[in-house]
């Protein structure tokens, strides 16, 4: 691609001339600009298909999370309650 540039473009005009993909460039854009887009050094940009993966296994994380505290709640409970027998 910067050859075909290159080709094109002469002299001091192609002097800081970035040339790269629009994905690329706006990557670069992101590094550059870190502390104005709120992200941290090293953060990842997912595919479609690895967004879609993370996003069901923090579903999933959650969601087990709160039925195993849903279910030690329920236990805790039973286990404070008054034992009730036939015979009151």
């Amino acid at each position: 691609m910067k050859e075909r540039v290159g080709k094109l473009v002469k002299g001091s005009a192609a002097r800081g001339l970035t040339v790269s993909t629009f994905h690329n460039l706006g990557l670069n854009i992101i590094r550059k600009e870190l502390k104005h887009v709120g992200y941290k050094s090293g953060f990842t940009i997912f595919g479609a298909e690895d967004a879609g993966e993370q996003t069901w296994a923090l579903v999933y994380e959650r969601y087990n999370k709160a039925l195993r505290s849903n279910i030690n709640n329920n236990f805790s409970s039973a286990l404070e309650r008054p034992n009730i027998s036939s015979q009151d």
